[in-house]
């Protein structure tokens, strides 16, 4: 008898699972604005306006990387849910998530609707991973990790002000790293291991490996507005040479007409610096953007969300996901009515 419940709760439970998987599905749609695809449970207004406000840092970004026109670029493709919970049952407790697809240039950024006070915003986390995501896809050699990081970051950094854009500002949390406090100061990594970013060291700093590969690259754009030489030029050559075959450092030393050491001073020279450089660029976008819009229904909301599962290893999640496709289609198939010939 026992055994007899134990199997029916089971099947209760089994069909439970295959109607109501732990995320929500409805409400739903995917918004497509040029080469940015969107898909969201947000409300419509919520959604469209976010994409509007980053259609102009976008613009303004693939001018500064001189991005392909639109319709050759591959899809910058972003997941936002609506709630937290739903966000948190598929990648757990992280202000967003990179997921890889198979194709290795192109990826899938999911991320839940932070709070428009939150210091690290939505428009932020688009422009960093957009800026990665033009950079990656566009080029035929693949860029060090640091410099990957430390782009995105100094990209991110562009704001849009009175017509203009200004690139190069940093947050007050960013700056407070700088603050004399040596426990802060030694978030900041020496160059020689920022270069080589398997070392032990880079990988437990996470928080000194994004932040020193954000101001060297600051310091290496940007320097020579004040007082430091131009290193643009050298910098470009080392990102050509790190894709020959030699190491991060041997392409440093072949490329800067300074050594390690010189460097390492000279940097910690640039981030004593009371304030940084910023640069304003007179940049005109658009305006109200072209944004498409398209209702999804839930097993198509299910069959997008079960990758992202099946590479977040939620194996669980992933089986409920398709198991309520799969019922779904058994339904709308059931309820088709037949065609008489």
């Amino acid at each position: 008898m026992k055994l007899r419940y134990a199997l029916l709760i089971s099947a209760l439970l089994a069909n439970y699972c295959y109607a109501n998987p732990p995320v929500n599905l409805e409400g739903w749609y995917l918004y497509k604005m040029g080469s940015v695809e969107l898909y969201s449970d947000m409300h419509v207004d919520v959604a469209e306006e976010i994409l509007s406000d980053f259609s102009s840092t976008k613009l303004a970004i693939d001018k500064l990387l001189r991005a392909p026109i639109a319709s050759t670029l591959k899809p910058f493709t972003l997941y936002i849910f609506e709630r937290n919970s739903d966000y948190t049952d598929l990648v757990g407790h992280q202000a967003c998530a990179l997921f890889n697809t198979p194709d290795s240039r192109n990826s899938s950024i999911v991320i839940w609707q932070i709070p428009r006070q939150s210091s690290l915003n939505t428009l932020l986390l688009f422009n960093y991973h957009y800026a990665q995501h033009l950079m990656h896809i566009e080029k035929t050699y693949d860029f060090p990790q640091w410099f990957s990081v430390g782009a995105g970051l100094f990209y991110a950094t562009l704001e849009e002000k009175r017509g203009n854009f200004t690139l190069g500002g940093l947050s007050r949390y960013q700056i407070s790293i700088l603050e004399p406090d040596p426990k802060i100061r030694n978030k900041l990594l020496p160059i020689d291991i920022l270069l080589a970013p398997r070392h032990k060291k880079s990988l437990h700093n996470k928080t000194g490996f994004h932040f020193t590969s954000l101001l060297l690259t600051h310091y290496l754009f940007l320097g020579h507005h004040n007082g430091f030489s131009d290193k643009t030029g050298q910098l470009t050559h080392y990102l050509a040479l790190t894709n020959t075959g030699i190491t991060s450092e041997q392409a440093f030393e072949q490329a800067f007409s300074l050594t390690l050491d010189e460097l390492e001073v000279e940097f910690k020279r640039y981030t004593m610096l009371r304030s940084f450089p910023v640069i304003t660029l007179p940049i005109i976008t658009k305006k109200n953007p072209h944004i498409e819009k398209a209702a999804l229904e839930p097993a198509q909301v299910a069959m997008l969300l079960h990758p992202l599962a099946v590479d977040r290893s939620n194996h669980q999640l992933a089986q409920n996901l398709l198991n309520f496709a799969h019922q779904k289609h058994k339904e709308t198939k059931a309820q088709a009515p037949d065609k008489a010939y």
